[in-house]
């Protein structure tokens, strides 16, 4: 398990979807916009852990699939966009 801050960008989308809420901006906007959400469920944002968030690199244990890479690509590409609008 993890805490907030050691989640990545595609985790903290992942989250934020599992709860229903704008998937979108930087990793920045993510954190804020989840810790938000974790205090409106009563929960501690510096204690709360995330199951399966502090896997080892995916790539090195074998479980890095192909809809994982695509959902990576596409997270990237959306946030590179994101900036380049700015």
């Amino acid at each position: 398990m993890s805490k907030l801050c050691g989640l990545n960008v595609v985790q903290l989308r992942e989250e934020l979807q599992k709860r229903s809420l704008v998937t979108s901006g930087n990793k920045e906007v993510l954190v804020a916009r989840l810790r938000e959400a974790l205090i409106d469920e009563g929960k501690n944002p510096e204690e709360f852990k995330f199951d399966g968030a502090d896997e080892d690199n995916e790539i090195s244990t074998g479980t890095f699939t192909t809809a994982k890479m695509m959902e990576l690509l596409l997270s990237m590409s959306t946030e590179i966009k994101q900036q380049s609008e700015r």
